[in-house]
């Protein structure tokens, strides 16, 4: 900052101010006496032309001129055709600058009046000499009093500045005190003994602060000293700057052997120094005041030993200091290392083992006792013995928790627990009694044996006898099948064999060809009547026993048509009609083909039997089901044949059925979920569609519901 002297501020400001007045001044003298000298000669021109105005009123021509010199005019007269008539200038009066003034006079003539301006520019030349000599001894003589004037005025400025310099050199208590106190130099002195003030207020409170830090770093010292935890300070250099005495203990070192050594050595082994700049850097790249690091830590006796630290950072100046409190885990480590082996042994029993607090709440829980009891230990830990308790015996485990509790008796039960489900399980339950260092109970301890599978082992024997007197019923009932089966294929048997036997025995004893022809001919369809039954029979037998093929893929509509041909040609005199209402998926991946289209060829042929001209096959759906409806157009069964028409080896219609034609047809249907009957002189197949609950089958024998076919 530029600060010139203040004195030759004022007296260079004094200066400059005087000369501008000065100046001022005399401009303002030259111009007034130049506009009095204008003035007066003004009032010249304005007398003599009155008076050539006044002459020329009696005189004219040369008279007139002669008239105006007399009277001290100098005119020149101009006629009207611009001729000038000269006059004599007047007597005394000096060549020089004129000022002059026309006058019209009568007839046309013109008179220059002009008057001396030598007198005027004599004064203002003389004026401006005079200026030229006053201006500057005034300007001296302003400048050596302002000199002595700035002296005077800026002493208490020096005093102001006097006092600051004895303030500086430690001098207190020295206030100006100004008188007034109102003008300039008076704000001035009261400002600077407020400062003062302020700035020994502030030396006061800074002082007192210095000492209460001084108390608060010696407490603080006394603290660190008689902490349980070592405390170590780190500079960002990796140099120790603090020790306490718990470190002193810890790690073998005085506290003046220790500080200026390096971290690495001293409190971490060098070989460890990466994993602690590798927590210190983890700390330092989160956005947490503090943070726990494991280290391993190194005695001056060079053993090593496990301990813990937090750690925080500080920055001053720059420079990052990290501080840490750390203490030895060794005996922690050991401690946790037997609970954790006690727990593992309770964790990896197979028995509930849990522990309750006096008044019943849950303690502990272990991995057992969530597989026994579902609860996890988070839901059981807090919550009240009763949690695995059912209601009705939580009064007399109670009475045993308070033996326990108040005698130290150890209670062996077996009961019933309550799971998470709601489920009951049997258990074998011993309650023991937990003591304290002192010897008094101050806990129960429970181990729960699920026996449910010992019940279990001993209910599957039990089952297994009742298992084993079932299969002997199910032999005793498929040797019944057996023999009726037997019967049935020996009886309906019978008569073709009897019939095959009667016919080669004719072939035998016979020699005409048209005879023996016949014979054969009836060989054959005995033959092939006997193959039909026996079909049948087998068929019926594996439908008896629930045995059915592995279901692939079933396009319905193909096996309709197909069957449709084949009947078309056994019967060339019945007209065939397949036909299907709504749309309909191409494969049924839950029906079994085989048994779909014997269904198929036995309602066929059972119609082409008893139509007189004309079967017809409708394939539709409805939903869940796919319906297969085939009529005739012959009689129709009567009502009350309906039920004997489904029955084995009943033929209605006497032409030589076996009869086992529809039974086997409802059978099949029944087998593959659905169902046939009778109904509207028609046979109608219900069969489930692709993912269809099977268990939603009509009612073997119901009539079917029919209101959405068109």
């Amino acid at each position: 900052m530029y600060t010139p002297s203040l004195g030759r501020r004022v007296v260079v400001s004094g200066v400059a101010v005087v000369t501008m007045l000065s100046l001022c001044l005399d401009a303002l003298l030259f111009l007034s006496l130049r506009s009095g000298l204008n003035a007066a000669l003004d009032r010249d021109l304005a007398r003599d032309s009155r008076v050539v105005r006044a002459e020329a009123l009696r005189l004219e021509g040369p008279a007139l001129a002669e008239r105006l010199a007399d009277l001290g005019v100098r005119v020149v007269l101009r006629d009207a055709s611009g001729g000038a008539v000269a006059a004599p200038a007047p007597a005394g009066q000096a060549d020089g600058p004129l000022a002059t003034r026309r006058v019209e006079l009568p007839d046309g003539v013109t008179a220059e009046v002009a008057v001396s301006r030598a007198g005027s520019d004599r004064s203002l030349h003389r004026l401006l000499i005079l200026e030229s000599f006053v201006t500057p001894l005034v300007i001296a003589l302003a400048l050596l009093m302002l000199r002595l004037v700035a002296e005077v005025a800026l002493r208490p400025l020096d005093r102001i500045a006097a006092a600051a310099r004895r303030t500086a050199e430690g001098q207190k208590g020295e206030r100006l005190r100004p008188s007034p106190a109102d003008t300039r130099l008076g704000q001035m002195a009261s400002a600077y003994d407020t400062m003062l003030d302020a700035l020994e207020a502030s030396v006061g409170e800074a002082q007192a602060a210095q000492a209460e830090s001084e108390t608060l770093l010696a407490h603080n010292r006394r603290i660190l000293d008689t902490a349980r935890e070592a405390y170590v300070a780190v500079n960002d250099s990796g140099i120790i700057v603090d020790w306490n005495t718990e470190a002193e203990r810890i790690f073998g070192r005085p506290r003046a052997e220790a500080l200026g050594r390096p971290v690495a050595g001293t409190v971490m082994p060098a070989d460890e120094r990466s994993a602690g700049d590798n927590g210190l850097d983890r700390f330092r790249a989160t956005d947490a005041t503090d943070r726990v690091v494991e280290i391993v830590a190194l005695h001056r006796d060079g053993h090593r030993f496990p301990a813990r630290m937090t750690v925080w950072s500080t920055s001053h100046g720059g420079h990052e200091t990290v501080s840490a409190f750390i203490w030895d885990v060794t005996e922690q480590r050991r401690a946790q290392e037997a609970v954790a082996r006690l727990a593992a042994v309770v964790e990896s029993a197979d028995e509930a083992m849990l522990s309750s607090a006096p008044d019943g709440s849950l303690l502990t829980w272990n991995a057992a006792a969530e597989r026994m009891y579902g609860h996890s230990a988070a839901e059981a830990i807090g919550r009240h013995v009763h949690l695995i308790i059912p209601g009705d015996l939580r009064e007399g485990v109670g009475e045993s928790l308070d033996a326990v509790l108040r005698r130290g008796e150890v209670e062996r039960m077996t009961t019933l627990g309550l799971r998470k489900s709601g489920s009951l399980t049997e258990v074998a339950l011993t309650i023991s009694p937990v003591r304290d260092a002192s010897g008094s109970v101050c806990a129960a301890s429970w181990v729960a044996r699920d026996i449910t599978e010992e019940r279990w082992i001993a209910s599957q024997l039990d089952a297994s006898l009742r298992a084993l007197e079932l299969a002997l019923e199910d032999a005793k009932a498929s040797e019944a099948d057996t023999r009726r089966f037997l019967d049935d294929a020996a009886h309906q048997l019978r008569a073709p064999i009897t019939s095959i036997r009667a016919c080669a025995e004719g072939l035998l004893r016979t020699n005409d060809v048209s005879a023996s022809d016949e014979l054969l001919s009836a060989v054959v369809r005995e033959t092939s009547r006997a193959g039909k039954l026996m079909s049948g029979l087998l068929r019926l037998a594996r439908l008896n026993h629930g045995r059915r093929s592995v279901p692939v893929p079933c396009d319905l509509v193909r096996l309709c048509s197909e069957e449709g041909d084949r009947i078309q040609v056994l019967s060339p005199h019945v007209k065939v009609v397949v036909s299907q209402w709504g749309a309909l998926d191409v494969d049924h991946p839950s029906l079994d083909p085989d048994a779909v289209g014997e269904i198929v060829a036995n309602l066929l042929d059972n119609a082409c039997r008893h139509a007189a001209s004309r079967v017809e096959l409708l394939l539709s759906r409805d939903r869940d089901w796919v319906e297969i409806e085939v009529r005739d157009d012959g009689p129709g069964l009567p009502d009350a044949t309906v039920d004997s028409a489904f029955e084995r080896f009943v033929s209605l219609d006497g032409k030589g059925g076996s009869g086992l034609g529809l039974p086997i047809a409802r059978e099949l249907a029944r087998a593959e979920g659905g169902d046939l009957v009778y109904q509207g002189k028609a046979f109608l197949v219900r069969l489930p569609t692709p993912g269809h609950d099977i268990a939603a089958a009509p009612t073997a024998g119901a009539p079917l519901d029919r209101s959405h076919r068109p």
